[in-house]
């Protein structure tokens, strides 16, 4: 697999309290709650195009997410798209 590396774009509205991360631009394929208050953009593709953090502040793990995401970002698409919210 090519590993692309892309520098994210980092925005936070104190305001709303919503943390974007912005992998790369385009036209969103999916738009997928990964769990509650993290949604993720991915293009036709599969890759993610940016993650949106509502309620940003109050999350502890905020750090080890945003590592994980850059650091792993092929395996959870790829977590994401095999993702059943009904289990």
């Amino acid at each position: 697999m090519e590993k692309i590396k892309v520098k994210p774009k980092i925005r936070y509205d104190p305001e709303t309290d919503i943390l974007y991360i912005h992998y790369r631009d385009g036209v969103s394929h999916e738009i997928l709650e990964v769990r509650e208050g993290i949604i993720v953009e991915v293009d036709e593709n599969g890759r993610i195009m940016g993650v949106e953090i509502w309620h940003a502040s109050r999350m502890k793990e905020l750090k080890e997410l945003m590592i994980a995401i850059d650091k792993f970002k092929e395996n959870i698409i790829a977590n994401i798209k095999n993702y059943n919210p009904q289990l």
